[in-house]
């Protein structure tokens, strides 16, 4: 019988203290407990930046597209790569046909013109729908009320006669962008036809609309294609598809040619929506950087000055900004307790020595350090612990010495001072002896 008593009560004494260093010890322990910190981290304020680096190449601006019937045309004037001035002849064309040519350029001029008043019609219509509350905008002027975010949709139909297509679903600011682009489109047109008019030549001569250069001369059967380019360049890179969604208009770039030794200040002109496949310049850059086997698309860059002294093609190094931060804060992106795209909450330690949870505005993550930059929510030298779970209000406790002492201080003190504060009583020299003693000792040291 005493046996079992024995046994019984060791049980339950082993069960009691099971019980209780379950409870106390547990992570989730509703017992209060004091933490015993080793792992964490003091947040300092700096800039950050997340950047792609990219290999691009010169390209020109823009390419004019001039195309002149055969059956007007008498003799070809120009070479493909000849550098050619406003106003200067491409071809000399039959005088026959001058008057007939020169009315049919006159009602282009016209035309042209038409279209650029329609299209600025639309244009202010849907600039001043934007800038209202509830506006819907339609092609022909008049807006009705919808809204002036750059995400509403607006009814936008466009008559035929100016021929833009925008879609069912666009936004203000895409459907103004669709618009201008077309105004550019049209003026271009519109100085190609009135460079012809200006020339005052006794022969009837087909003459370049712009200052360049002629990088092809195409040949069909009823009409040859000049393909004239201007002699100011711009950037062009490619890049894939993850990439292409981090990348964005008007983001700073820095770029650098290492023939010129010179740097660039630059940014996004746009981005390409359509994969790059047949595109010399893209064959061009793969001289310079090794493609993937994967669909790229083409991203625009341009300078803050003119490239001179650069061939088209050539290679510039470029540095694309994509996110940047000043004044902000650093953190392991895997020390974050809950957290969605912007927003998450971080375990801290207040001035008190209490652990709690601190909400913290997420500006950018950085996957290449799988780190986050924290825009507000912290202060500059703010203690960050890991992720593991702790009580709010808690006290907590640090490994013994906090911050180790550098090298440098363990050398300013000599055998004294350390002798000294063993036996509780400070050595202070009494005589100029003892410092002269001391100094010499400490040179002999050295």
């Amino acid at each position: 019988m005493r046996r079992f008593y024995t046994v019984g009560l060791a049980v339950a004494i082993t069960a009691f203290l099971a019980a209780n260093a379950i409870l106390v010890f547990k992570e989730d322990s509703i017992i209060a407990r004091n933490y015993y910190i080793d792992e964490h981290i003091r947040v300092a304020e700096g800039e950050f930046k997340r950047e792609i680096e990219k290999e691009a190449v010169t390209v020109p601006v823009t390419t004019l597209k001039v195309t002149l019937e055969r059956d007007v045309l008498e003799t070809v004037i120009v070479e493909p790569g000849a550098a050619v001035a406003l106003g200067d002849t491409l071809a000399i064309l039959d005088t026959s046909e001058r008057d007939t040519l020169r009315a049919e350029w006159d009602a282009m001029v016209g035309a042209y013109q038409t279209e650029i008043r329609d299209l600025g019609a639309v244009l202010s219509s849907l600039r001043t729908a934007k800038s209202r509350s509830n506006s819907t905008t339609s092609s022909n002027g008049r807006a009705t009320s919808s809204g002036n975010s750059q995400d509403d949709v607006v009814d936008v139909t466009v008559n035929l006669e100016v021929d833009v297509e925008i879609t069912e679903d666009a936004t203000y600011d895409s459907a103004i962008a669709e618009i201008e682009q077309k105004i550019a489109e049209v003026e271009r047109e519109l100085s190609i036809v009135q460079a012809q008019l200006s020339s005052t030549a006794e022969n009837l001569e087909f003459v370049s609309p712009i200052d360049g250069f002629v990088e092809q001369i195409e040949e069909f059967e009823t009409q040859l294609v000049f393909h004239i380019v201007p002699s100011e360049q711009t950037l062009v890179t490619f890049v894939e598809e993850k990439h292409w969604h981090e990348i964005e208009a008007a983001q700073p770039v820095q770029a650098y040619s290492t023939h010129l030794a010179k740097s660039y200040a630059a940014q996004v002109a746009g981005k390409g929506t359509m994969p790059v496949t047949d595109n010399r310049w893209k064959e061009i850059h793969g001289q310079f950087e090794q493609h993937p086997d994967l669909p790229l698309y083409e991203i625009q860059v341009t300078p803050a000055e003119p490239l001179e002294g650069l061939p088209f093609g050539a290679n510039v190094n470029t540095i694309i900004t994509i996110d940047q931060a000043t004044g902000a804060m650093r953190l392991r992106d895997d020390w974050t307790i809950t957290r969605n795209k912007e927003y998450a909450e971080v375990y801290s330690i207040s001035t008190e020595g209490t652990i709690g949870r601190i909400p913290i505005t997420i500006g950018f993550d950085m996957p290449e350090t799988q780190s986050i930059i924290v825009d507000d929510g912290l202060v500059n030298g703010q203690i960050v612990l890991d992720d593991t779970f702790r009580r709010n209000n808690a006290r907590t406790f640090f490994p013994q010495p906090l911050e180790l002492p550098s090298w440098a201080t363990v050398k300013a003190l000599g055998w004294k001072d350390y002798m000294a504060f063993l036996i509780q009583k400070p050595y202070v020299p009494n005589t100029e002896e003892d410092v002269e003693e001391e100094v010499d000792a400490e040179n002999a040291e050295n």
